[in-house]
């Protein structure tokens, strides 16, 4: 309902442990051993892939950031290892392209230092390189020793993979406290095309997603209390002009909720979407990645509700905001990695034709990450609908413990 799919988290999910009160996955636990690693010059070092190098900065690609950018003046040298690199002059390829087992680069006295493979290479002024991962298919010593056969034919990509899905399912249970029992089961289903990288623009970026969840409780010799809920999000956005992190969006939701006497709510609209802050595009995220993001949309509804409620039309804006932050730690390599992050989400809708259909929520995660593919996550979420009918609730509470499981596993 507060549109949870334009979050940039993506992951599978599977419910453990759910209490109901009458509504990213992150890895990154060890280095891959063919990882390229920038080391910065206070000792911290960023593992990922090495894309460009020049006078002026080095840039690699991170699972979580996207493409990072980082100037010399906080670098102490940079390692590729099994690659393949040409020399880019003026725009124009200088050279052919060859394989690198492994290299280093630094920035001496106003030089670029590169060392492949144990020897010195020498580069015109205002030369770049631009490197790639090795295929899998192995060079012929005239290939190897050629030095810079074909130049690579683009860039290498900042985008992350380009499709994610997401699988939950709550597994029955049965909560028993003294003389009053509570069951619970449920499940979602997501998939996602295109995810934006926190350091770059949305490119036609897809989400839907879906769940539905039934919770039954009661005391000995009363009525159950049943609380049947579901959700469908739909979203697409993409960037506004090339190059630019704030992007268009467009928005359909289903909503529906027995607690809070909804039946099924339809909204539809558009408007803006952006990152409005990440301090992990320039290199700076020494301590931790810190990132905020927000949206506004003008939306039409459709509500239709349990008696003694009718059905009502609004028309609202919907504002709404994402913080995460993740710390770093260092591991016995001292590469940095993340074993724990927070995300807070906030969102209001206003309705312009009667404010008494006016709606709000949001949602805190705690989560950390037991392997490159797999986190347990602490969720508490709420949501608020003013004008629900007589004998139903205007709140309802939701916090779960959740397994998470991502796929395919996010790029070393």
């Amino acid at each position: 309902m507060g549109n949870r799919s334009q979050l940039p988290t993506v992951y599978l999910v599977i419910v453990l442990v759910t209490t109901t009160l009458p509504s990213n996955a992150r890895s990154g636990v060890s280095a891959h051993p063919n990882d390229d690693v920038l080391v910065l010059t206070n000792g911290n070092q960023l593992t990922g892939r090495l894309t460009r190098i020049d006078e002026s900065s080095v840039e690699i690609f991170h699972s979580s950031m996207g493409q990072v950018k980082v100037p010399w003046s906080g670098v102490d040298h940079a390692e590729a290892t099994e690659s393949e690199w040409t020399i880019v002059l003026s725009g124009n390829t200088a050279g052919a392209h060859s394989r690198l087992t492994r290299g280093t680069f630094r920035f001496v006295t106003g030089l670029l230092d590169v060392r492949i493979d144990n020897e010195a290479v020498r580069l015109p002024a205002g030369a770049a390189i631009l490197l790639q991962k090795a295929e899998t298919r192995q060079l012929s010593k005239q290939e190897h020793d050629a030095g810079p056969p074909t130049p690579p034919t683009a860039k290498p990509s900042s985008q992350p993979a380009l499709s994610k899905f997401e699988i939950g399912v709550n597994a029955p249970q049965t909560v028993v406290d003294g003389t009053q029992s509570q069951e619970t089961f449920g499940g979602n289903v997501a998939a996602f095309y295109r995810p934006q990288p926190l350091c770059g623009p949305a490119s036609w970026y897809t989400a839907m997603f879906l769940s539905a969840a039934h919770n039954r409780n009661w005391k000995v010799h009363s009525a159950a209390n049943v609380t049947d809920t579901y959700d469908a999000d739909l979203s697409l956005k993409n960037q506004i002009s090339k190059g630019s992190r704030t992007s268009w969006v467009l928005v359909a939701d289903l909503f529906g909720n027995s607690s809070l006497g909804v039946g099924l709510q339809q909204s539809y609209g558009g408007g803006l979407s952006r990152v409005l802050y990440t301090n992990t595009c320039n290199g700076k995220s020494q301590h931790g990645i810190v990132s905020v993001a927000g949206s506004a949309t003008i939306r039409y509804l459709h509500e239709r509700l349990y008696a003694p409620g009718t059905s009502a039309e609004f028309a609202g804006l919907n504002f709404q905001s994402s913080m995460s932050f993740t710390p770093l730690f260092k591991d016995k390599k001292g590469n940095q990695v993340e074993r724990i992050s927070g995300d807070i989400t906030l969102w209001t809708m206003p309705t312009l034709n009667d404010i008494r259909g006016i709606q709000t929520g949001g949602q805190v995660t705690i989560s950390s990450p037991l392997t490159s593919s797999l986190s347990i996550a602490l969720k508490e979420e709420d949501d608020f609908i003013n004008n629900a009918p007589k004998a139903k609730r205007k709140n309802y509470l939701k916090s779960g413990v959740t397994l998470t499981y991502t796929f395919p596993a996010p790029p070393h």
